[in-house]
This record gives structure tokens, sequence and C-alpha cells, in this order.
């Protein structure tokens, strides 16, 4: 039985969900989920952890130092680059979402946030998959930032970055804009800013499509984003068969489950509209 996009069964079977802020899916017991009301499901699960290989446990206690939350006793409710089989990953095309604000964070590597999106990436290319790099920045950021002036001057800034060449590849961003000898090779690939096509804002299909052509996993690093539905974190699940969270997206989403488990009276938030590199300067 359909509700609401969820695919409800028995209690041995599994069920998956599109969760669009994400654009991601995750998979959960069949029962544990509770529906309340006609207009949308209400469900407390816990998640099933998809098995992975011995060999990248080691790498992930090691990415484990720049977080402060406690993995053993929490759970997700997406699907995570973590618990996902890195046997998958090799030789699988795999086009990854980043935060170009996080990526130029004054701070540079003293950043927790930028290292756990600098692990995402040298961790899928250590995994032997082809990396794709998308991300998007307005006006005002470039106007503050002299490698944003062009693709290939923030291509020289991430080769900086993971110690690994980039190249840029300007117009559609798609696998099929890439040159042949450009997608046999094993570097990393970054796209013309994704704002410089409209489709991107309108989450358009067909956009999506082309910016998933080629692509089999897509890997969500955005976190700063996913409250907004766009064509490069919403539309583009719709075309690949694995859409997943990579670690500092992970990071963040653990962040909001220790804060919603806190008993500590007051609450306090500090609410900023506004991109924080602005009202750090």
């Amino acid at each position: 039985m359909q509700v609401c996009g969820v695919q409800l069964s028995s209690a041995t079977s599994r069920w998956r969900e599109s969760w669009p802020p994400f654009g991601g899916s995750y998979e959960c017991a069949g029962h544990s989920c509770c529906i309340s009301g006609s207009q949308r499901p209400l469900c407390r699960v816990q998640c099933c952890q998809v098995p992975r290989s011995t060999g990248n446990v080691a790498h992930l206690q090691k990415e484990d130092k720049y977080s402060c939350v406690d993995r053993s006793t929490s759970y997700l409710h997406v699907q995570t680059l973590r618990n996902f089989p890195i046997e998958k990953l090799y030789g699988e095309v795999v086009l990854v979402r980043l935060d170009s604000v996080l990526l130029l964070d004054p701070l540079g590597l003293s950043s927790c946030s930028l290292k756990r999106t600098l692990s995402t990436i040298k961790y899928l290319y250590k995994a032997g998959g082809k990396v794709l790099l998308v991300t998007s920045w307005d006006p005002v950021l470039q106007s503050v930032n002299p490698v944003l002036k062009s693709t290939e001057s923030f291509a020289d800034y991430m080769s900086s970055l993971l110690q690994v060449k980039v190249i840029p590849v300007n117009g559609v961003p798609c696998l099929t804009s890439c040159k042949k000898e450009e997608r046999v090779q094993n570097d990393i690939i970054l796209f013309e800013n994704l704002l410089n096509f409209r489709g991107e804002n309108a989450n358009c299909n067909d956009f999506s499509q082309k910016l998933a052509s080629g692509a089999a996993i897509f890997v969500n690093d955005s976190f700063s984003l996913s409250h907004k539905i766009r064509a490069s974190t919403v539309g583009i699940t719709r075309f690949c068969y694995a859409s997943l969270a990579g670690f500092h997206f992970e990071e963040e989403l653990m962040q909001l489950l220790k804060i919603n488990d806190t008993t500590r009276r007051p609450y306090i938030a500090i609410v900023i509209t506004g991109p924080y590199f602005i009202f750090s300067s």
C-alpha cells in the first residue's frame, strides 16, 4: 500500500522513502513505522545499517576525530557514505554536491567542517570512483574570493587542498561535456558554477537529467542547501541509483539529533540570516 510516497509492507520487509529536502533515501524496518492522521506519515524508526567491508573501518575511525558525536547510539534516516559498501564505489562515476562557502572557510584546514568535506572527496577517490564535483557561488561570494574568478582558478584551489589534480570543465555540467581523455584519466573533475544555468534553481527535470548523465552515485555534502529544492540536491536523485550523505552532511545531521535529544534548559538559539563569511569579517 502507498501512503504519501511511502511503501508500507509486512513486518519482515523493508521500505524506502525519498527524502526531498536531502535528495537521498533511507531504509528502515517496516514494523517500526506508524501512521498518524491522513495527511502525512509520522515515523519512529531505527534505520538499518548497510554492511561495509572491514577495509574502510580504520579510515572512518580516523575521520571520527573531527566529530564530537557518539555514533554508537545515533540513528539516521538517510543513507550515508559511511555505511555504503566501499567495494561498490570502485569504477563508478560519483557526483558530489559541495558547499563553496564551506570550501572557502577563512580558517582553512583548521576548520573541521572543511576537513570532513575534503575527506568525503578523498575517500571516494581512493576507493576508485570517478569523482565529479559540482557547486555554486553567487556574485557576492565571488567578489570577496579571487579564487572564484573562474572555474580554472577554483580548480587550482581545490587541487591545492586535495593534493590531487582537479580538472576544470566549462559548459553544461555533465560527463559528456568532458573530453575523452579527461573521462578516462583518474583525475577529479570540477564543473562550472551551477548558478550559471537557470535549470539549477528551477529544479528543472531536463537539467537534472543532464547533470546526472553518466553518474551512478550521488553524494550530497552541502548541508547548508538541504532546505532548498534544486536540481543538484533534489532533481538529480531521480537519475542515480544511490543517493548518499557525505561525511560533513552526516555530522551536521548528528548534531541536530544531539540537540533534539537534549534535556537541558533554558534553550538558546543563535539565528543568522545570511552567509556566515559576511558576519565573520
